[in-house]
């Protein structure tokens, strides 16, 4: 498989793990399938050569976890030379290194007519699903679409409108009315939000919740930041389910932080 297609079905993968992969999901995705292809360079001996080595070691199910610590090691390096204070786990950005080596590379060369050799050095034995050619049009068009329309609808949202979350009650016994709903704004980007999201329980809430409602109330002494998922939510009246709030500082520094399955304050 040619690398670019290696590399648009590596982003595609990290648009479709979204936060839960970290946030360096694409780089790293995109280096791990792409870093077998490496022995390309023995093709500055000879082409015989680049024909008896190119997917061989580096291309076996055996290779992935050194090629994939091999990428996570980089990343790891290059945020300790910038002295980024970006959050970063080794362990899950090997984890998805590893992924990128073996689905993004290796399995996408497998299907092909060319073929790799999965079990070196235990065997040197071709193995080709032959189901797809090596350089693939059509694939290409579909990771290049998947990539691109999710901007296009939201170049096209952005002309309309604020996103909104619509919240409806359903009766299987009754005519659906689509007009009775209850809307929800996506919040605006904000100083505070970011750094609610950037606390312990504003992390993991976020990592958890699927349909994020979330605003920022100021207050004499700070701000206090509400996190919701509504896919617990029960109804307009009552206490909301699955509530994060995180008290921010006028400087934003946490002052506390706090999630309840049932929240015992009022919330919207």
């Amino acid at each position: 498989m040619d690398n670019l297609t290696h590399t648009l079905f590596a982003i595609a993968l990290a648009r479709a793990g979204g936060r839960r992969l970290g946030p360096y999901a694409t780089g790293l995705l995109v280096l791990a399938a792409n870093l077998p292809d490496i022995d390309v360079v023995s093709r500055l001996e000879s082409t015989a050569a680049y024909l008896h080595y190119h997917r061989g070691p580096t291309h076996a199910l055996a290779a992935a976890p050194l090629l994939a610590l091999a990428v996570a090691g980089v990343f790891a390096l290059g945020r300790r030379l910038a002295r980024s204070t970006r959050p970063f786990s080794f362990a899950r950005a090997y984890l998805v290194a590893l992924g990128g080596v073996v689905v993004g590379n290796i399995f996408l060369d497998w299907c092909t007519g060319y073929g790799t050799r999965l079990l070196a050095p235990f065997s040197w034995r071709w193995l080709a699903w032959d189901a797809i050619p090596i350089l693939d049009v059509v694939l290409l068009a579909v990771l290049a679409a998947a990539i691109a329309l999710p901007h296009f609808f939201r170049l096209i949202s952005d002309e309309i409108g604020a996103d909104t979350w619509e919240l409806a009650d359903v009766n299987l016994l009754d005519t659906f009315d689509p007009t009775l709903t209850r809307t929800y704004y996506r919040p605006e980007p904000s100083p505070p939000l970011e750094a609610a999201r950037q606390s312990y329980v504003g992390k993991a809430f976020m990592d958890f919740a699927r349909f994020p409602f979330a605003y920022v109330e100021p207050d004499g002494e700070g701000f206090e930041v509400i996190m919701r998922d509504l896919r617990f939510e029960q109804g307009v009246s009552g206490r909301k389910g699955f509530v994060a709030r995180i008290r921010l500082a006028p400087n934003l520094s946490v002052v506390s932080e706090v999630f309840d399955y049932r929240s015992p304050v009022p919330v919207r």
